[in-house]
């Protein structure tokens, strides 16, 4: 399996990007290391150019790359356990 990488962007100030992490640490580690995905955690106040390369105009921002760092998906805006679930599937 290639190893994917979700970029989680955030601010620290941000409610739903809290509970985005919420749901994320509910989930575990171990849901991810066993699809082989790493997750990067990115402060948009912090990392500005980052987050316009990518064209993050909302946040919580999620963006799932694949090995050569294409996106393969992207989801803006407060989400549920089950949508994370269904974001990390191969498809």
């Amino acid at each position: 399996m290639n190893k994917r990488t979700i970029l989680k962007f955030y601010a620290p100030w941000c409610g739903p990007c809290k509970a985005v992490d919420a749901i994320f640490d509910k989930l575990g580690n171990d849901i991810f290391e066993d699809k082989n995905i790493e997750i990067k955690n990115i402060n948009t106040e912090d990392n500005i150019n980052l987050a316009q390369k990518y064209k993050v105009r909302a946040i919580p921002h999620l963006i799932l790359l694949d090995e050569n760092e294409k996106i393969l998906k992207e989801k803006t805006g407060l989400t549920d356990e089950d949508e994370i679930l269904d974001f990390i599937k191969e498809r």
